[in-house]
C-alpha cells in the first residue's frame, strides 16, 4: 500500500467516524423512546423534541464552525467539539427530568456537528469533482456503521442496564475520538488558505452563496432527502415499536438493515460515478427515492401489505440517501475551495433545520401510526426532485 493510498484510508475511517458520531447520537437512544416517556412521565412529542433540539443544535453549530475552521483551520474546533460532546453526553446520562436533557442534548448535539463539519470541508480541501463525490460516498461506508449498530447496540444496553448507559456509552465513543483525531487527523488547510476578518466577511460570504442557484439547488434537494431520513428517524420507533409491537431489540434489527442499503447504494455509487456525472446520477437517485415514498404513502394510508409494506418502500427510500447528497454536496461545493467550511456549514445549517422541523411535526402529527411519517417523506421526494430540476444542469 502505497503513502498517499494509506493517507487515504486513515482519513476515510477518521472523517467517517467523525461524520459518524452525531448519527450515533441519535440512533443509539431510538429503541429507547418509549422508556424514555415513561421515566420522565412525559408523552411521546416531548420525547421527540429531544430529537428537534438536537437536530436545531447541529443546525446552529454548523454556521458557528463553518467561518472559525475557515480562518483558524480544521483541527482546533474538532478538538473543543469533541470535549463538549463528551461533557454533555455526560449530563444526559444524568438528567433527572426531561427539561434538563432537553438542554444536555442541545449541548451534545453543538459538539458532535464540529465533526461532521470538518469532515465534510476538509474533504473539499483535499478533492474535487467526481473525486469528491466518490470520497463523500466513501465517507458514507463508515458512516453506516453508526445507524447499523446504534439501535442494536443501544437495544441491548436498554434491555441490560437502561437506558442512561447509553449515554455513557456515547461519551466513552467521543473520548476514543477526541485520542483519535489529537493524534492521527492531519490539518487539512494550510496557513495560505485561511481566510481573515470578524462576522463581516462570513455574512458577506453566506450572502454570496445563498445568491448561487446551482449551489441552492444542490444544498436543498440534498437537504430535503436528509429532511426525509429525519422524519423516518423520529417516526420509526413508535411505527416499528408502538404500532407493529416489534421489540426493542428486533427494532434495531430493521434499523440496521435499512443502514445496510444505504451503505450499499453509496458504494454503487462510487462505482457508477466511473461511468456517469454526480448530476446524472443525483437526478436518478432522487427520481428513485420518489417513487418509493409513494409507494410508502399508498402502503401507509391503505394498510397494504402490513409491516413488510412500510418496511420494503422505507428500505428503498433509505438506501438513497447513500447515493443522492453525496453526489448533491460534491456539485455544490466544487466552485468553492476558498470557502469550503463556510459552504459547508450553510449545507449543513439547512439540513439539520430542516430536520428539527419534521422531528416537531412527527410529534405534533403523532397518530400511531405510519401515515404522517409517510406523509412526510413523500413531501420531502417530490420538493427535492423539483428543486433538483429547477436548479439547471449544474457544474459537473
Amino acid at each position: 500500500m502505497s503513502i498517499a493510498t494509506e493517507l487515504r484510508v486513515r482519513l476515510i475511517f477518521i472523517f467517517g467516524a467523525l461524520t459518524g458520531l452525531g448519527p450515533l447520537a441519535v440512533d443509539a437512544y431510538l429503541p429507547a423512546f418509549p422508556a424514555l416517556v415513561r421515566e420522565f412521565a412525559t408523552n411521546p412529542a416531548s420525547v421527540q423534541g429531544t430529537l428537534s433540539t438536537f437536530f436545531l443544535g447541529m443546525g446552529a453549530g454548523h454556521l458557528f464552525y463553518g467561518p472559525i475552521s475557515d480562518r483558524y483551520g480544521r483541527k482546533g474546533p474538532v478538538l473543543f467539539g469533541l470535549c463538549l460532546f463528551i461533557v454533555a453526553s455526560a449530563a444526559c446520562a444524568l438528567a433527572p427530568n426531561i427539561g434538563s436533557f432537553w438542554i444536555a442534548r442541545l449541548m451534545q448535539s453543538v459538539g458532535a456537528c464540529a465533526g461532521l463539519m470538518v469532515a465534510r470541508a476538509a474533504v473539499r480541501d483535499l478533492y474535487d469533482g467526481a473525486d469528491m463525490a466518490r470520497f463523500f460516498s466513501m465517507l458514507v461506508l463508515v458512516l453506516g456503521v453508526a445507524p447499523i449498530i446504534g439501535p442494536l447496540v443501544g437495544g441491548q444496553i436498554l434491555v441490560f442496564f437502561g437506558w442512561r448507559a447509553i449515554f455513557w456509552m456515547l461519551a466513552l465513543a467521543g473520548i476514543a475520538m477526541l485520542a483519535v483525531t489529537y493524534f492521527w487527523m492531519p490539518e487539512t488547510l494550510p496557513h495560505s488558505r485561511r481566510t481573515s476578518g470578524g462576522l463581516r466577511p462570513a455574512l458577506v460570504s453566506y450572502a454570496e452563496l445563498i445568491c448561487d442557484r446551482h449551489y441552492m439547488a444542490h444544498i436543498v434537494a440534498a437537504s430535503l432527502v436528509f429532511t426525509g431520513l429525519f422524519a423516518y428517524i423520529a417516526g420509526s420507533p413508535f411505527v416499528f415499536i408502538d404500532y407493529y409491537g416489534v421489540s426493542p431489540e428486533a427494532y434495531g434489527f430493521y434499523f440496521g438493515a435499512n443502514a445496510v442499503g444505504l451503505v450499499a447504494m453509496s458504494q454503487l455509487n462510487v462505482w457508477l460515478l466511473k461511468r456517469y456525472s454526480p448530476q446524472k446520477l443525483l437526478t436518478v437517485w432522487l427520481t428513485v427515492y420518489l417513487a418509493a415514498a409513494i409507494a410508502l404513502l399508498i402502503n401507509a394510508w391503505t394498510g397494504f401489505g402490513g409491516l413488510w409494506g412500510i418496511a420494503i418502500p422505507l428500505f428503498i427510500t433509505v438506501s438513497m440517501v447513500g447515493g443522492a447528497p453525496a453526489n448533491a454536496l460534491a456539485l455544490a461545493l466544487h466552485p468553492y475551495p476558498h470557502k469550503a467550511g463556510s459552504a459547508t456549514a450553510l449545507f449543513g445549517a439547512l439540513q439539520f433545520g430542516s430536520g428539527a422541523v419534521v422531528a416537531v411535526l412527527e410529534g405534533v402529527l403523532h397518530l400511531r401510526t405510519a401515515l404522517p411519517m409517510a406523509v412526510l417523506i413523500a413531501i420531502t421526494a417530490a420538493a427535492a426532485l423539483i428543486v433538483n430540476r429547477l436548479g439547471g444542469p449544474g457544474r459537473d
